[in-house]
């Protein structure tokens, strides 16, 4: 019998991880392996430069044995992308994932997952607005938007399942949604150009839900869910 799959929104390294912490949410207490939660970028699990510095083994330990399930996550914009693209990639769930640890997996930009019967596609990063305030290489990094590359491969694993997948999971959302949801992607006459990306997606892509974080509220508008405190069941 296939297990759960459950999403929410940014959990930004310790400060909103806590919400699915069992006083919370009591219903983690009862997953297995088996049974998957996905994070919808801004996990911030590998962030300073120190390899398994104290916060990070904490983070490791706490998503990788304490809790039962398996962690899954899309980058977020406040990740250190040098090291999520230097993790060690293995084939999972019909695709490329990143390990960060036994039972923790990044959900790469562009892949296309079946994950207990049902289908993904996932594709991380966005813009960080406040990037001119943070250090490079240090509090930010250029490689949190997408690359030509990354979206040539998109398409190309798209184009191999006919364009239709059950759940679409991204950090940001399409240029031509964020209006809906009252924020704007172009800020100073600058564009993210993950969300003009994701333009096309949404115009070409049959799916049944759209879900996202980055924004920290908790909205639905048709098939298109920004998350930051709800834990959603998918079904």
């Amino acid at each position: 019998m296939a297990g759960n799959i459950f999403i929410t929104g940014d959990t930004h390294g310790e400060h909103d991880m806590r919400k699915l912490s069992s006083k919370k949410w009591p219903e983690g207490k009862n997953l297995d392996r088996d049974d998957y939660v996905i994070i919808a970028g801004d996990m911030g699990i590998l962030w300073g430069n120190e390899f398994n510095n104290p916060m990070e083994k904490h983070l490791k330990n706490w998503y990788g044995e304490l809790k039962g399930w398996t962690t899954l996550f899309v980058d977020g914009n406040h990740e250190n992308h040098k090291r999520l693209n230097d993790l060690p990639v293995e084939e999972k769930f019909g695709g490329k994932v990143g390990v960060v640890r036994e039972h923790i997996y990044h959900l790469r930009r562009g892949e296309v997952y079946t994950i207990n019967g049902k289908t993904f596609f996932t594709f991380g990063g966005a813009m960080s607005w406040d990037k001119y305030h943070r250090t490079v290489d240090i509090s930010w990094w250029a490689e949190e938007e997408a690359t030509h590359e990354q979206c040539e491969y998109a398409m190309a694993n798209l184009d191999k399942v006919g364009w239709e997948v059950d759940y679409i999971i991204t950090h940001t959302i399409p240029n031509e949604i964020v209006p809906m949801f009252g924020f704007s992607n172009n800020k100073n006459g600058e564009k993210c150009a993950t969300a003009n990306f994701l333009n096309t997606i949404a115009r070409q892509a049959k799916f049944k839900d759209w879900y996202t974080g980055h924004f920290h509220i908790d909205k639905d508008i048709g098939k298109y869910h920004t998350l930051y405190y709800d834990i959603r069941q998918l079904v």
